[in-house]
């Protein structure tokens, strides 16, 4: 029983090391990026162990909600898109069943991330002409749908997140190549699945895990935000400044309260 425990130990020794590594690696040179995002940019602070250097909690990504039928995320993929992950309507192809829709495993990605840049103006844009539209033809729409629009408007304009997901590939350099003169693009390491259907049409079938599962606080960081930040409700505002590290992963080196 001794031996297995002191096995035990040893692997979680290891891995513990493994990951203290990477995160030093990550660290090890001036980051990739370097953003100042606002509480609208993440999501609710979750618990973990606390000691003597961690407050215990962590923050992750909020990525936008909306979704444009035409966008990389979400419609169907090109042959030239599969082609970016290593795959093939072929290679998908050999995993058919009976069933309609057939998942593919995970695949590692790097994600082009574009924050505050024209996918937010663009959708900031729709949801103000959406509001005209209804303004001048009052007859065609309820008034709920004017409400719906003017809190759609308002909750972009002010609360929504402007991080949009725009383009994958397993190629770090051919996506840093692509968007090279788009100062609010960058980018991260993550995981995405795939789905195709019996007619060799290939989906997203969901967003790019972004392997920062969680950018853990100093207890400095973590004693700034009050209890309820992140909360659907919370009225905390805080400004966070965010670095990408060699490993295209993230960490948080400074925030700050903004006085309302």
């Amino acid at each position: 029983m001794k031996r297995y425990l002191g096995l035990g130990l040893l692997l979680i020794l290891i891995v513990n090391v493994f990951i203290i590594s990477g995160a030093l690696y990550n660290r090890s040179a001036e980051p990739l990026y370097t953003l100042e995002l606002s509480e609208r940019e993440f999501n609710k602070a979750y618990s973990y162990a606390v000691d003597s250097e961690n407050s215990g909690k962590t923050i992750e990504l909020r990525r936008a909600n909306y979704r444009r039928t035409n966008s990389f995320f979400g419609g169907v993929l090109s042959a030239e898109q599969l082609a970016g992950f290593g795959l093939s309507i072929d290679s998908l192809d050999q995993k058919r069943g009976e069933t309609e829709y057939y998942s593919v495993k995970n695949i590692s990605v790097f994600v082009a991330v574009e924050f505050a840049g024209d996918s937010y103006e663009r959708n900031l844009e729709e949801a103000r002409v959406k509001i005209l539209e209804i303004q001048e033809k009052p007859d065609s729409f309820s008034k709920y749908e004017l409400k719906s629009a003017k809190e759609n408007y308002d909750d972009l304009l002010n609360s929504s997140s402007r991080l949009y997901y725009i383009d994958a590939h397993q190629s770090d350099e051919h996506l840093a190549k692509k968007y090279s003169n788009n100062t609010n693009i960058f980018l991260l390491k993550g995981r995405l699945g795939l789905s195709y259907n019996k007619k060799k049409m290939a989906y997203i079938i969901n967003y790019v895990d972004k392997n920062v599962e969680g950018m853990l606080l100093t207890n400095t960081q973590g004693k700034i935000l009050p209890a309820d930040t992140l909360e659907y409700d919370s009225s905390t505002k805080f400004r966070a400044t965010m670095h990408v590290g060699k490993r295209y992963e993230t960490w948080i080196s400074d925030i700050k309260l903004v006085n309302q």
